[in-house]
């Protein structure tokens, strides 16, 4: 299991790709080497480790959510996202050719080292590959919405977006985009709004601890279709 400092920048390298449309953490995750323990350790948090904490004790809290390993990480994504979002929206607007230059090397590298996952190449794996470049495609060219400033519609949205901190190949970025609630959560960040981003969040972790548990059982049960169908998305 991965340990030490590295994991909060880690973390630093999730964040700033969360922020930034088009890319994902998860990718980062993946080709940093924390992938499966990422998905091991969300989808092991429980309502049996709610209810430790609310006893207090902390002790087993802490062994069941992996804390070595998540909070160092986690600190360094909240790190990233409240401290590098002015800078990134500063390098998108009036630097955006090298930007967008380093964002793609960075995918095409993470195609290969994804497709080296997976454990064959069958007609599934080929199938799966289709689906997901039509899938990416398809969130790639949509029109991005515009939504009210409601509450429950930050909650949803953080559902939503949560799902590329550990999917490779979808940007929660540019899910927020879609939505219409990019520039909305990226100015809550900027000015400490914390009403947006308590709301957010609660969406975020809600979505994210539903989603890990599916992916956990996906990658045990269907691995090389899982993997070929991110190849896809990815590309």
């Amino acid at each position: 299991k991965s340990r030490g400092p590295g994991l909060y920048l880690r973390g630093l390298a999730m964040g700033a790709a969360d922020v930034v449309p088009g890319v994902s953490g998860g990718t980062v995750a993946f080709i940093t080497g924390i992938f499966d323990e990422l998905v091991g350790t969300l989808a092991g948090v429980n309502a049996s480790l709610v209810s430790r904490l609310l006893r207090g004790r902390l002790v087993e809290v802490a062994a069941g959510i992996n804390a070595g390993f998540l909070v160092p990480l986690l600190a360094g994504v909240a790190t990233a996202i409240f401290t590098l979002a002015g800078m990134i929206r500063y390098l998108l607007e009036y630097h955006p050719q090298p930007i967008w230059g380093l964002l793609t090397g960075l995918m095409v590298a993470s195609v290969f080292v994804v497709a080296r996952r997976v454990d064959g190449w069958g007609l599934s794996a080929f199938v799966a590959v289709g689906l997901g470049l039509a899938a990416g495609y398809g969130i790639a060219v949509a029109v991005p919405a515009q939504t009210g400033p409601e509450l429950y519609k930050f909650a949803l949205s953080g559902a939503v977006a949560s799902v590329a901190m550990i999917l490779p190949g979808i940007s929660g970025s540019l899910l927020l985009l879609l939505m219409g609630k990019y520039q909305q959560v990226l100015e809550a960040a900027h000015k400490l709004d914390l009403v947006v981003l308590v709301v957010f969040g609660l969406g975020f972790a809600a979505g994210i601890l539903t989603f890990s548990r599916l992916l956990k059982r996906l990658l045990a049960s269907y691995h090389t279709v899982t993997m070929a169908l991110l190849v896809g998305l990815m590309a």
